[in-house]
């Protein structure tokens, strides 16, 4: 009997890796309960079976943290910026722009908008966690909050990686100056970014699309540092 349980829990990681895995790629709306079961190699009645439907599928993998979000934040010891901010990136680079997709969708369907409101929650309360100690008491503390959510978000993250092309590195000491800042850690020297456009390729990312003609890869911008003003 024992066995007989652990086979079916083995066989539901499966198919929410195998869900993790197409959500990357594809848009949630456009994913299919039939996809995600060949990618598991099961059948679509035992999917059915135990998840009822694509939506309870991604409320299962969302509660079961399977993307390791949760876990990996926690591993951040509270006051270490340079670890929250490195953390965040890496996070972004693997799931940043399925992220994006699914805030595009959170309008739309009801479960990626819970989806979408809880981690926003998340996000808020691990800024507090991670920051809580460096930041001023209340009235002031609340706006120091704010600041951070916004520097540490994967939009800022979609601007810098995906807009301005900067690299991973250059990315990671943007957002790093970005909360130092708003902590009192800052300086006036200039942040390491070799290019603000530069002309060089977009990071390989699925489902992105590089515009066609970007007017921040080249002019006189092209190729500078951002100064800390």
């Amino acid at each position: 009997m024992r066995a007989r349980a652990d086979s079916a829990e083995q066989t539901a990681e499966r198919v929410m890796d195998a869900a993790i895995a197409l959500w990357r790629i594809e848009p949630y709306d456009r994913m299919t309960l039939r996809e995600i079961a060949d990618r598991a190699g099961v059948s679509l009645s035992t999917v059915m079976r135990r998840f009822g439907s694509k939506d309870g599928l991604a409320e299962a993998v969302l509660r079961s943290d399977r993307v390791g979000t949760q876990s990996h934040r926690d591993a951040v010891g509270e006051g270490d910026v340079a670890g929250a901010v490195r953390m965040i990136v890496s996070e972004y680079e693997v799931y940043g722009d399925a992220v994006l997709r699914m805030i595009g969708l959170e309008e739309r369907i009801d479960v990626v908008r819970q989806v979408v409101a809880a981690g926003r929650v998340a996000h808020e309360e691990w800024v507090e966690r991670v920051f809580g100690a460096l930041l001023e008491p209340a009235p002031g503390r609340r706006l120091q909050v704010l600041q951070l959510v916004t520097a540490t978000d994967v939009y800022t993250w979609k601007l810098l990686r995906r807009d301005r092309q900067l690299s991973t590195d250059e990315v990671v000491a943007v957002m790093e100056d970005l909360c130092r800042r708003v902590v009192g850690g800052g300086n006036d020297e200039q942040v390491p970014v070799r290019a603000v456009g530069g002309g060089r390729e977009r990071p390989a990312a699925a489902g992105h699309r590089p515009a066609a003609d970007d007017p921040v890869s080249s002019g006189p911008r092209a190729g500078r540092s951002v100064p800390r003003s």
